[in-house]
């Protein structure tokens, strides 16, 4: 079964990381960083779709942020985006189960990503995350 999952996971990572562009991604992330959080008082029915964009909110930054440890970018850039997606992440979780929920997720990936080299290669992940970082600014 763990097997299976990582085979699943590892596709839809690669790709994940592959479709986006960078317009694309630049545009996901203001609107993720600068976007008001969620208000605390959802309905049951909405529980599994925060959860959902909380948990592809740490997949796909931590993705990044792992890509560009492999690519070895700045790393104080590195550390802002990831502080970023961290206090995101934060702001999103409706309570303490969601936070652990989201930062292990975050964590699970960027070590993943963090020692293979991203499927759209460093150039055009540096283009993107120079460009989430200008627009998160």
């Amino acid at each position: 079964m763990l097997q299976y999952r990582l085979v699943g996971f590892r596709s839809a990572l690669v790709f994940r990381v592959f479709l986006l562009s960078t317009a694309v991604a630049a545009q996901l992330f203001s609107s993720v960083f600068n976007a008001p959080a969620l208000a605390q008082e959802k309905p049951a029915s909405d529980i599994n779709n925060q959860e959902r964009r909380l948990i592809e909110l740490a997949q796909t930054t931590a993705a990044i942020a792992g890509g560009a440890r492999f690519c070895r970018f700045d790393t104080d850039d590195i550390e802002e985006f990831i502080s970023k997606a961290d206090a995101r992440i934060v702001l999103l979780a409706r309570d303490d189960y969601q936070k652990v929920l989201g930062r292990l997720e975050f964590k699970n990936i960027l070590a993943a990503t963090s020692a293979r080299p991203p499927a759209i290669g460093c150039e055009k992940l540096a283009i993107q995350f120079d460009t989430i970082l200008r627009e998160s600014r």
